[in-house]
């Protein structure tokens, strides 16, 4: 989870549950964003909205998979996650899984502009590791990007909603065409430079 702070007010990516100790404590979230529809990028989304009452947004291709347990994967369990991301923390600390749905309030199209607070969030579709996936790019110098790129290992295409055709030939040269400076912030591991990543002629 990310949570992107201005002027006493915050932006939610991919919630987690348990919210207490987050930076959010001093803020008041405006809304929630979620770059795909798996469920280990959606399974706080409740909580955050009932807490908070912020809108939930999401990409216009991500609505049927965050409705169905079986596109969004929580009906398959813990094991799948450990199979996608083996050894990663993050999805150790899932716990038990059951079938879960939610909705956006709101959707984006490819190449929308979200502006918050004086601050410009560029929206991009980019179909592949699912049919819903989104990145950002946040003023021109930040990316956001789910699990579209990870820095520690290929982007996963094979699992339901996966796309390995879509994200060769238009994903990547979409993601190769941004600026190579950009910081970019992914869905697990840690944050790197685009002109770093390695495994543009990869997936798994």
């Amino acid at each position: 989870m990310y949570v992107l702070t201005c002027d006493g007010h915050a932006l939610i990516i991919d919630p987690v549950p348990h919210i207490s100790g987050t930076e959010t404590e001093n803020c008041i979230p405006d809304g929630i964003i979620l770059t795909h529809e798996h469920y280990d990028h959606i399974c706080g989304v409740d909580e955050w909205r009932v807490k908070y009452s912020c809108p939930v947004y999401a990409g216009s291709n991500a609505e049927a998979g965050l409705a169905d347990p079986r596109l969004n994967m929580s009906h398959y369990g813990k094991a799948m996650f450990e199979m996608m991301f083996p050894g990663d923390a993050s999805v150790l600390a899932l716990g038990d899984i059951a079938d879960y749905s939610c909705k956006p309030d709101h959707v984006w199209n490819d190449g929308e502009i979200f502006r918050w607070r004086g601050n410009e969030l560029y929206i991009m579709h980019t179909p592949g590791h699912s049919q819903g996936s989104i990145c950002i790019v946040l003023n021109g110098r930040y990316l956001f990007c789910g699990d579209s790129l990870l820095e520690y290992l290929p982007t996963g295409v094979r699992w339901k909603g996966g796309d390995a055709k879509r994200f060769r030939d238009y994903t990547i040269p979409l993601l190769r065409s941004l600026d190579s400076d950009l910081t970019v912030y992914p869905g697990h591991g840690e944050g790197f430079i685009l002109k770093d990543y390695k495994f543009w002629e990869q997936t798994t």
